[in-house]
């Protein structure tokens, strides 16, 4: 390739009369330039001017609150672990606790008790529990 630029600039030169690659090349070299980068196409883009106390996200989202009892306990754990820090997190969460679930914080999960507990303290409880498993995403 760089031995048929040689010879179309030579050609070019001399003043000499284009061949098929010659101008094939030419036409090529014509569009590289004129697609060369601009020194406006390598600034970045202007940044939308905001004060510090608005933002493009809304401040309040809109959910309706009623929704949320309707939700399978899935749909709801499925929310409490991929929405974190949102007012759906909140949501679900007070929607699981409806329905008896507590959540473990050293454990990080979500238990349900079966039955009453044998024991009762302070610091544990001894009986029969169903967990959420975040990993098989089952209960």
């Amino acid at each position: 390739m760089q031995l048929a630029v040689q010879q179309f600039l030579d050609s070019q030169a001399m003043g000499g009369r284009l061949n098929d690659l010659q101008s094939y090349l030419a036409d090529m070299l014509d569009t590289s330039h004129r697609q060369l980068n601009q020194a406006v196409d390598l600034l970045p883009p202007p940044q939308a001017k905001t004060s510090q106390s608005s933002s493009w996200l809304p401040r309040k989202q809109v959910v309706n609150e009623a929704l949320f009892e309707h939700y399978s306990e899935d749909t709801l754990f499925f929310i409490f672990y991929f929405q974190k820090n949102s007012f759906q997190q909140f949501l679900a969460a007070r929607e699981l606790k409806k329905r008896n679930w507590r959540f473990h914080k050293q454990y990080i999960t979500w238990f349900r008790r079966l039955e009453q507990p044998k024991v009762t303290n302070e610091k544990y409880e001894e009986g029969s529990f169903v967990f959420f498993d975040y990993d098989q995403g089952n209960h």
